[in-house]
């Protein structure tokens, strides 16, 4: 099996909302320096599939990236942060190119 992984250019922080302290919930770090390629997205699709309200951004990563849906994504390379409003994995078991695909909106800082 190929990968996409020359094409990334990116490192990104997956930071997850999780319980900390009995009953808070906030984000906490659960990957550091994951390799991606971000770029903007086709609003349409975004709006009309996955409810982005934001300006739509989409990434690749590797098949086996621990991402999910409502994780806080930080871009390493320009600091820019993106809430994850889908994960899509492509090519499974079928395609030369196994990934993941997000669906990412941005988050105003």
């Amino acid at each position: 099996m190929s990968t996409i992984q020359h094409l990334f250019n990116r490192s990104l922080t997956i930071r997850r909302k999780q319980l900390l302290n009995g009953f808070k919930k906030d984000f906490s770090t659960v990957t550091a320096s994951m390799p991606a390629h971000i770029q903007r997205g086709t609003s349409n699709t975004a709006i009309d599939i996955y409810g982005v309200d934001r300006a739509a951004f989409s990434g690749w990563v590797d098949i086996n990236a621990d991402v999910k849906k409502n994780d806080m994504i930080i871009d390493q390379s320009d600091g820019r942060i993106y809430m994850v409003s889908a994960v899509i994995r492509q090519g499974t078991d079928t395609a030369v190119n196994e990934h993941k695909e997000l669906i990412l909106a941005e988050y105003p800082k």
